[in-house]
């Protein structure tokens, strides 16, 4: 069998928009494992990053070739996570959360595009190399949506919030729920997937695209609730779903791609407001919310035109007039 080269181009898109803001002193975990044998590891080799992203991606690619051309079928796939020690990269020794990340193994089409109408433009949306076979028989490409946070989550209490924001993600589009851990290892595209025929694994990725950890965590909350998979508690004890009512899921989904789409900003705007309230939600928490939404939608200041300026200006108002409405009725 010919020799099987790693993608050092794609290796490095990859790494470098999602390692951009990591800890420079923190480590990097280059693993792979042996296909099939229950986490039975092939090579486990640790990174500082104070070496720079130029070091790391030479070790990724040395380690990815060996992975390829083992004798036996290999996985390669780091956590995209660092970690605060070179043995260990366990839950417990995560030093920086840095995507918000989802496999996507069933439907993987139509679970990115409505995790993108939630979230925003992913980051980085990789071929993982397997495929899915759809009810006509066809194979459809495997994907991996990452999402680089603008501030990498750290601590105790950010971590959880990142990792609920995962299972979030994963619970709503049917992804892989094993990936919800932020030290969960991920094949990296520029790799070899061994598991059939071999694939190099591929991505497209957008260097600008970064979402805040706390309006996505919200966005996904909300958008939970509206599936009613999220139950909230009443003082009487009993459970609700959105403030006793159900929404749609498309219709949630539609209105917050208005916003991201930079569409029909006014009566998105209004109508999403209503139903932030409805489930629960508090007046600042919504406003912060869908302007998180609208400042994902155009993230340079370049793209901010006058008409987004009012608009934006103007969502504590229509929060206000939601409310209102709310009671009033």
């Amino acid at each position: 069998m010919a020799t099987l080269e790693p993608d050092r181009n794609q290796i490095e898109t990859f790494g470098e928009a999602l390692f951009r803001y990591a800890s420079p002193t923190s480590f990097v975990s280059v693993r792979s494992f042996l296909d099939g044998a229950k986490n039975q590891v092939f090579s486990i080799k640790a990174i500082s990053l104070n070496q720079g992203l130029g070091k790391l991606f030479d070790l990724v690619e040395d380690e990815a070739r060996r992975a390829a051309n083992a004798a036996k079928k290999v996985v390669f796939c780091p956590p995209i996570a660092t970690f605060t020690n070179a043995k260990k990269a366990g839950k417990l020794d995560v030093a920086d959360g840095l995507t918000l990340s989802t496999e996507l193994d069933k439907n993987p089409d139509d679970a990115l595009a409505k995790l993108e109408a939630i979230l925003g433009p992913a980051t980085c949306v990789v071929k993982s190399g397997g495929q899915w076979i759809d009810e006509n028989g066809r194979p459809v490409d495997k994907l991996h949506g990452h999402w680089r946070l603008r501030i990498p989550a750290r601590g105790e209490v950010e971590l959880a919030k990142l990792e609920r924001a995962r299972e979030l993600a994963a619970d709503l589009v049917g992804g892989d729920p094993s990936h919800t851990p932020i030290s969960h290892p991920i094949r990296w595209p520029g790799s070899w997937h061994r598991k059939g025929e071999p694939r190099l694994c591929t991505a497209r990725t957008d260097q600008s695209r970064e979402i805040d950890l706390q309006t996505a965590l919200a966005a996904l909350e909300a958008a939970s609730i509206a599936e009613g998979r999220t139950s909230r508690a009443k003082p009487n004890g009993k459970d609700q779903t959105a403030g006793g009512q159900q929404y749609s899921s498309p219709d949630w989904q539609k209105l917050i791609a208005n916003i991201l789409t930079a569409e029909k900003f006014h009566d998105a705007i209004i109508r999403l407001a209503m139903k932030l309230l409805r489930s629960g939600m508090h007046d600042g928490a919504a406003v912060n919310l869908i302007r998180g939404w609208m400042e994902a939608a155009a993230p340079e200041q370049s793209q901010r035109d006058e008409r987004w300026q009012a608009r934006y200006d103007d969502v504590p108002r229509a929060v206000s007039t939601a409310r209102a409405k709310r009671w009033g009725e």
